[in-house]
């Protein structure tokens, strides 16, 4: 079979990327990431020995595009009048 990017091989099985790229390199597989290219019959040949392992794991993990929590914000500290700026004294009126 021909060499196919892990994106797309997880594309066409309805798996995250990152799903298949950790069951390859547990499997011994040398991929650095999931533009890398793997032999199709390979990556096929795993997802279905551990297809339902893997869609589990994929059911698991969070939804892509899904928001990260706002962090709470803190209420800046009030700014207190610098010594010098309180020592100046006002501009006569005209």
């Amino acid at each position: 079979m021909a060499k196919k990017r892990v994106h797309e091989i997880a594309k066409a099985h309805g798996l995250p990327s990152k799903t298949v790229l950790d069951a390859l390199q547990a499997d011994g597989h040398d991929i650095a990431t999931a533009s890398s290219s793997v032999d199709e019959g390979v990556a096929v040949r795993l997802i279905q020995a551990k297809g339902s392992e893997l869609k589990s794991s994929a059911a698991t993990d969070e939804a892509p595009g899904t928001p990260a929590k706002p962090e709470t914000a803190t209420a800046p500290a009030a700014v207190a009048p610098t010594p010098a700026a309180a020592a100046k004294p006002a501009a006569p009126a005209a």
